[in-house]
């Protein structure tokens, strides 16, 4: 694939492409995404990083645009530019999925709603998009009523029962588990990442009862009969670089723990390995950057991609 050269955006691109070649295929780039840019520019930067080797592109809503009839045409036509792109080259999108608080301004994180997606999905021209709704949702929501201009609270993934789940009215896991749960759509993913819940106390839920409350909202929508989810949902970290040597580096542990039931332990492979191998389409990254992946790092994605049941 030709790179832009010359262009500003190619040194830092290049930059964390040259750190990943360093970990022989263990360390795969995302590029972020600018529909603001000219069309032809967030494109090209789009394609540069892929030519550079990068698996996917990041897609953030919340800064201010949305995946389907965003307010602003230009935008609206990069972004179908950049859909038809993904489909046609089997590129894999990762989008923030969650309401507040990482947002461009107030109101912003209603652009994340995974309806919106829904209705992407539902177009004829991105039925076979590689799509991960990041956060599945999100954890606890803290919000404004309108009417009464009390702080209201809706719990995601940390409903305490299904009476409460169902009670949601503007959480987006209730949507998110309905879409990854259901046949038509075969390239939705979703993943559980930086649900800092299960570590510290958020609003009036300590760690250990969201802890609790988590593996039983996954015990009830993982053994549902007739539910793709369990092909769907993932494991995900995302959390801020400065916390990573701070308390979010047992996260990891405790989501391994939580799978580690008699219940939840059939699940697990999927959740913590396959479903990753099958949203990041890894046959197909190798296949198009044979000429940059050395020996040894196509050697190790192909047998991730076997042992993820992806086949040839």
């Amino acid at each position: 694939m030709l790179i832009t050269t010359g262009a500003k955006w190619i040194a830092p691109l290049k930059k964390y492409s040259d750190l990943a070649k360093e970990y022989g295929g263990k360390l795969l780039g995302f590029v972020a995404f600018d529909p603001f840019r000219p069309q032809d520019e967030a494109l090209e930067i789009v394609k540069d990083a892929i030519g550079l080797g990068y698996c996917g592109v990041k897609f953030y809503p919340s800064l201010g645009y949305q995946p389907t009839n965003d307010v602003n045409k230009k935008v609206r036509d990069t972004i179908k530019a950049l859909f038809r792109y993904c489909c046609e080259k089997q590129i894999p999108i990762l989008t923030h999925c969650q309401r507040g608080p990482w947002m461009a301004y107030k109101g912003s994180d209603k652009k994340a709603d995974p309806l919106l997606w829904e209705e992407v999905l539902l177009q004829g021209d991105f039925t076979d998009l590689s799509l991960c709704l990041a956060h599945a949702g999100g954890g606890i929501y803290e919000y404004e009523d309108k009417q009464t201009k009390q702080t209201k609270r809706e719990y995601g993934w940390f409903c305490k029962d299904e009476t409460e789940w169902e009670a949601q009215n503007i959480h987006y896991a209730k949507t998110v588990v309905r879409l990854c749960s259901i046949a038509r759509f075969p390239n939705l993913y979703c993943d559980l990442s930086i649900m800092r819940e299960v570590l510290i106390p958020v609003a009036d839920l300590g760690p250990l009862e969201a802890r609790n409350r988590l593996a039983k909202s996954l015990e009830r929508f993982l053994t549902k009969q007739e539910t793709e989810l369990p092909k769907r949902i993932m494991y995900g970290s995302d959390w801020h670089m400065p916390d990573m040597l701070g308390y979010s580096r047992n996260y990891l542990r405790i989501l391994i723990e939580i799978f580690n039931s008699d219940v939840l332990k059939p699940f697990a492979d999927d959740f913590f390995f396959k479903n990753a191998v099958r949203f990041l389409r890894l046959r197909e990254y190798v296949e198009r950057n044979k000429e940059i992946l050395s020996d040894a790092a196509q050697r190790h994605l192909l047998e991730l991609a076997s042992l993820g049941g992806v086949k040839k």
